[in-house]
């Protein structure tokens, strides 16, 4: 089953009580980030004030990676962690969190099964990077491509398309078997972009637990 690419280039971005948030892709995408009604979202936040409280997000796990500027985090009562650039910190959204420093920052958050990796890839002009996929039995896995600076192209397989900075390739793989991909700089100066990868149900998965849950619910009526 050939898989779902396509790239996005336009988000909407909201205020909060420490800067703003650009929301770039929330999964169902019929789901709502306000009723945390969602598996996994991802985003990037301009943090404008210092010290600034974390929005708190119960039942959901974090990976916040700093793309520019300098930011400490200070989770409940632990000691501050000092984040560089392309480094990710990953902590649970129940906890008390504070960050400390003005920066842009990279989000993943995921919740009911669901889990990820972010990982910040540079390419030089011309350079290339070819990895690999491993779809897993009974989840639904998703590549997002997130350019932050320079253009590149990516190729799934005969199909090849652009992502230029400020841009969001977003593949949904199908098939079962290994997947394999290359991203190329094909821009003058270095590219920079962050390779997100996440694991969540499938919609059978969905419609099966959707369908315990009306049964439960019915059951509780019966009693």
């Amino acid at each position: 089953m050939k898989n779902r690419f396509e790239v996005r280039k336009e988000f909407s971005t909201n205020q909060w009580s420490g800067g703003s948030t650009t929301e770039f892709y929330l999964y169902p995408e019929n789901g709502s980030y306000q009723k945390r009604d969602f598996l996994f979202r991802i985003s990037s936040a301009v943090v404008e004030e210092s010290p600034s409280m974390f929005t708190s997000l119960p039942g959901v796990t974090r990976t916040l990676m700093l793309l520019e500027g300098n930011m400490k985090l200070i989770h409940g009562k632990k000691e501050p962690l000092s984040l560089m650039p392309g480094k990710c910190d990953v902590f649970s959204g129940d906890v008390k969190t504070v960050s400390v420093g003005l920066a842009t920052d990279f989000n993943l958050m995921v919740k009911d099964e669901t889990d990820g990796t972010v990982e910040s890839i540079c390419l030089l002009p011309k350079d290339r990077e070819t990895f690999a996929i491993y779809p897993k039995k009974n989840k639904e896995c998703f590549l997002l491509l997130y350019v932050y600076s320079g253009e590149v192209c990516v190729q799934d397989g005969q199909e090849i398309k652009k992502v230029e900075m400020g841009e969001l390739g977003i593949i949904n793989i199908k098939d079962e078997d290994v997947q394999g991909f290359t991203i190329k700089n094909t821009g003058s100066s270095s590219a920079k972009l962050i390779r997100t990868i996440v694991y969540t149900r499938t919609e059978d998965t969905k419609n099966i637990l959707l369908t315990e849950e009306v049964s439960e619910s019915r059951k509780e009526v019966q009693v």
